[in-house]
């Protein structure tokens, strides 16, 4: 009988010595990070980081008026559109604009800006020091108006439509480049 327990110890012996290589397996695997997984997980990690601060960045300054009035464009929203006469020309933008009044909410107003220097103000939302609408405005018709030199509409139009400055405009052919 002796031998018979020394077999069944040598029996219970082997079978969790196999358990314990599998646990050990086990245990490797879980530690083992996939190289694509860790790469993924960095990824989104980084992108939900650069949200966190995007959500913060989204209103871009553009100019202080004389009334004290801060505006800013969105840069998350703004898009190019091609007009209907001329494909593919990127003729002009809509761009969310807002308006920081001191003391008194702020307003948002959708805009056009076309490239010859005219802008539209396609809708128009104003909102209260508590962040409540107060008025909203859609034109019964939306009309282009030239844009002002010097003006706000300026200053967004040059940030959507740069004019090239002088030594930017590359020499004509044959020149040496000095006009």
């Amino acid at each position: 009988m002796a031998g018979g327990e020394i077999t069944e110890s040598r029996a219970g012996y082997g079978l969790d010595r196999a358990q314990n290589t599998t646990r050990a397996q086990i245990n490797n695997t879980r530690n083992k990070v996939n190289p694509m997984k860790r790469i993924l997980t960095l990824t989104l990690l980084a992108l939900t980081l650069m949200s966190i601060a995007s959500a913060e960045d989204r209103w871009v300054f553009v100019m202080n008026s004389v009334d004290n009035n801060l505006y800013y464009y969105d840069r998350v929203t703004y898009g190019y559109h091609d007009d209907k006469t001329q494909p593919g020309c990127n003729c002009y933008a809509t761009v969310w604009i807002k308006i920081e009044k001191p003391d008194s909410g702020y307003v948002m107003t959708r805009w056009d800006i076309y490239r010859n220097r005219f802008t539209r103000t396609i809708e128009t939302i104003e909102y209260g020091p508590d962040d409540r609408i107060k008025n909203t405005y859609t034109p019964a018709r939306v009309e282009w108006s030239p844009i002002t030199p010097g003006s706000m509409a300026e200053a967004v139009y040059d940030v959507f439509f740069p004019s090239p400055r002088r030594n930017d405009v590359p020499p004509r052919r044959g020149t040496t480049g000095a006009l």
